[in-house]
């Protein structure tokens, strides 16, 4: 299994580097189904971006959009002008693409991303993200903020920062005789400077927050907002990671965390000006499959209220995970995962090559409806679209193989999913997409005989990993720091 998208990078790799990606000429039309003069002409418009450490964006002009026929097919393929932004007419109020971007991870050395779509809305699907992980001079500095508790009784266990939409906590190690003194780093990238955040006091379990007001560098804040307890319950058997955050004009300004229990409260800061809370409950464990080495999931659900309960329910999905694996590695190219997880609008499959340096060097993942059928993938060769810098990282030693189904509880179809999961992710309250759920299945294999293997035909299996979006990401970080452990026993039997 898997031996297709494997053996096509390492022959690529044999082959030497062959650049940012295609020299094919723009294509800003296309045919399709609709026939006859009068035919509707529909317009398809993304945007390419890469995104810096300092969350500085520009775009990405080497990025490439595949255009894809019914059968998977290259039907033409279009580059982005200045801007990074792609258009693209046609008939076809569906249309299937693939975007190739290439995302610094060292200096030099690019790692290959293919988003593929597949039936999406000819309309315009706005940005799509690339996350450059090399080292950038962000102008940081360090400061320190004081953070007094009127009338302190206990001690503060944990402090939380919110500068500019950046977060820092802090274990309060500097304590002060009613408060604790924080460390900061200052970017650029902090943005407006308006510092807000929360503290969490025992042995009392209370928790404060500060008032929104403009940093000024070595300034002392009072934490005195009051705060709600609020209990909830996710009705799950397994351990539960529970948080919310609240914002104000879309940016997190205050948290809270809660252990792995039921009975135990988060606290929402009572401050005018909050737009909305965002409760999030995640659960994961390991599973076995026979053909990897490692199996995890993660179960989540994000509900966001202009008011929250005190008593609130959030039931998480149950979704069977050995059946999803098993509809990703069948033979039938049909599959239907809607009823695994009611809500569901997306479902992604996913596949990252990761060489002896744990580092990813080629990304493939494809976006689907919840039903319908699994793109022929042996139609495309996207081996004039690969990167191959990144052999500089090492010899290909694993694959992942990620599966991911996610939904908005008031996104109807497909469609309304991809014209507005930007929208989504914004943190502006919208009670259209108040209730997100995410389930993630990762899966391992550091079997590498399957890298010499003859090349085969392959479907699904071979496609890849997405990047997360803002609301995964928080329920993906203990996804990763798991894997990274097992990673490393996986690398000590071979």
């Amino acid at each position: 299994m898997l031996k297709k998208l494997s053996c096509f990078v390492v022959t690529a790799f044999m082959l030497g580097a062959c650049g940012g990606g295609s020299d094919s000429p723009t294509n800003n039309t296309g045919g399709g189904s609709g026939g006859g003069g009068n035919a509707t002409t529909y317009q398809l418009s993304l945007t390419s971006v890469g995104v810096n450490q300092c969350n500085e964006e520009s775009p990405l002009t080497t990025s490439r959009v595949v255009i894809h026929n019914a059968d998977f097919t290259e039907r033409t393929v279009l580059n982005p002008n200045s801007n990074g932004q792609f258009s693209y007419s046609t008939s076809d109020s569906h249309v299937s693409f693939s975007l190739v971007s290439y995302r610094e991870i060292e200096p030099g050395i690019f790692q290959t991303n293919i988003q593929t779509t597949i039936s999406a809305p000819t309309t315009d699907l706005g940005v799509f993200y690339t996350n450059h992980e090399v080292d950038v001079d962000c102008g940081c500095y360090d400061d320190l903020v004081t953070v007094v508790v009127p009338d302190l009784v206990g001690e503060i266990e944990e402090t939380t920062v919110y500068l500019g939409g950046s977060q820092t906590v802090s274990d309060v190690s500097q304590r002060t005789t009613d408060g604790v003194q924080v460390p900061l780093e200052i970017c650029r990238n902090n943005g407006e400077s308006i510092i807000t955040g929360n503290v969490s006091i025992v042995p009392q379990m209370l928790s404060r927050g500060i008032m929104p007001q403009q940093f000024v560098s070595g300034m002392t804040v009072e934490a005195s907002l009051d705060t709600t307890a609020i209990s909830v319950n996710s009705q799950s058997a397994n351990s539960i990671y529970k948080y919310t955050y609240s914002y104000i004009d879309g940016i997190a300004r205050y948290s809270s965390t809660d252990s792995t229990y039921d009975d135990d409260y988060l606290y929402l800061v009572n401050e005018p000006t909050i737009d909305a809370h965002e409760i999030n409950v995640t659960t994961s464990d390991t599973f076995y499959h026979p053909e990897f080495d490692f199996g995890f999931y993660i179960i989540a659900r994000t509900d966001m209220h202009n008011d929250i309960a005190s008593q609130y329910e959030m039931p998480l999905a149950d979704v069977n995970v050995e059946k999803i694996v098993d509809v990703v590695l069948a033979e039938d190219s049909q599959y239907d995962v809607s009823g695994e997880m009611p809500s569901a609008d997306l479902f992604r499959v996913s596949t990252a090559l990761q060489t002896e340096t744990m580092q990813e060097s080629l990304v493939w993942g494809i976006s689907m409806p919840v039903v319908g059928e699994f793109p022929n993938i042996d139609n495309w060769d996207p081996l004039e679209y690969l990167d191959t810098s990144s052999a500089l990282l090492g010899e290909p030693d694993s694959l992942n193989l990620d599966v991911i189904l996610v939904g908005y509880e008031n996104a109807q179809t497909y469609d309304d999913f991809l014209i507005n999961q930007r929208d989504f992710e914004s943190g502006i309250f919208d009670v259209r997409f108040n209730q997100y759920e995410l389930a993630v299945i990762v899966l391992e294999t550091g079997d590498t005989s399957q890298f010499e293997a003859p090349l085969v035909s392959q479907r699904v299996t071979n496609l890849v990993r997405h990047n997360p979006n803002r609301k995964s990401a928080d329920e993906l970080a203990s996804s990763n720091k798991a894997k990274a452990k097992l990673k490393q026993q996986l690398k000590s039997r071979y």
